[in-house]
């Protein structure tokens, strides 16, 4: 894929901000509706001033003792358990607004002309069963990758600890791989407007091996800027005192539409880099 076909996809990013503004809307308000939810059950512990300490020093230590000290009261345990439960249910919740999403945020930058919000929406509800069952078969394999991985080391333990260090990276690589080859198959059946999952994930292991370069290359650069920007929310966020908390609120939301921004740049490269491919014929089949 050439540099001026790649750049007019990431363009697209910018001159089509409807997948930006929805996917920030839709994930990140809710879960900020839900979070005093889930702090609420925590708001007995902030009669302990050890809590105080705690996150003014950042001291695991003190936070550890203080959920010691707390798990002897029944009332609390119960509070954790229900917090642990809104937080399974809001990430449920805001993952399955993640993948209703996609359709429409795919065909936004796969189509010549931006799509509608009849077209964005209908490719929202169209494409969610098959990206449902691409999600249900990666944790699949992610589980199984990763659990024979885990055995390995195990067993290489008991021979020679360095060669269990050894498989467990390369465990990790394969199940990076894993969620990698799944995602990108999301990609590649809009582009070819076909939803059979295996064909995708065929389609998908077909491109990344013959566009592995531009694609090493389109990941690596936005893992870099996505560090960047974690990496300055971070610091701009401990400089300021706990007081001022809706400016660190700001700050945190500014960082995090950059972030989706970056997510997007991702998605639009590679849907650059599987159009490519198609009008190729490297995807055929």
């Amino acid at each position: 894929m050439g540099v001026e076909a790649m750049t007019g996809m990431l363009r697209r990013v910018f001159s089509r901000p409807r997948p930006w503004v929805m996917r920030y809307v839709l994930l990140t308000l809710p879960a900020l509706v839900l979070a005093p939810l889930i702090t609420f059950p925590f708001r007995a512990w902030f009669r302990y001033p050890l809590l105080v300490e705690a996150l003014e020093t950042q001291s695991l230590d003190l936070l550890l003792e203080l959920l010691r000290l707390s798990s002897v009261e029944a009332p609390a345990g119960q509070l954790l358990g229900l917090a642990v439960l809104l937080i399974l249910l809001t990430w449920v919740f805001v993952r399955g607004l993640w993948l209703w999403l996609e359709g429409g945020v795919l065909l936004t930058y796969v189509q010549a002309a931006p799509p509608s919000w009849r077209e964005f929406f209908y490719a929202c509800t169209r494409w969610l069963g098959s990206f449902l069952l691409l999600s249900v078969l990666g944790w699949l394999a992610i589980g199984l990758v990763g659990a024979a991985f885990a055995a390995a080391a195990f067993l290489g333990n008991l021979v020679w600890p360095p060669l269990a260090t050894f498989t467990l990276g390369v465990g990790a690589v394969l199940v990076v791989a894993c969620w990698l080859w799944v995602d990108f198959a999301r990609v590649v059946a809009v582009v070819r407007d076909d939803r059979h999952v295996f064909r995708a994930l065929t389609g998908a292991a077909r491109v990344a091996g013959r566009r592995w370069l531009p694609l090493f290359g389109l990941m690596l650069g936005l893992l870099a800027v996505r560090l960047v920007v974690a990496l300055a929310s971070r610091a701009l966020s401990s400089a300021m005192p706990y007081s001022w908390w809706l400016p660190t609120l700001a700050i945190q939301q500014l960082m995090h539409i950059l972030a989706v921004g970056v997510s997007l740049i991702r998605r639009a490269g590679e849907a650059g880099l599987a159009l490519d491919a198609l009008a190729t014929g490297t995807a055929d089949g």
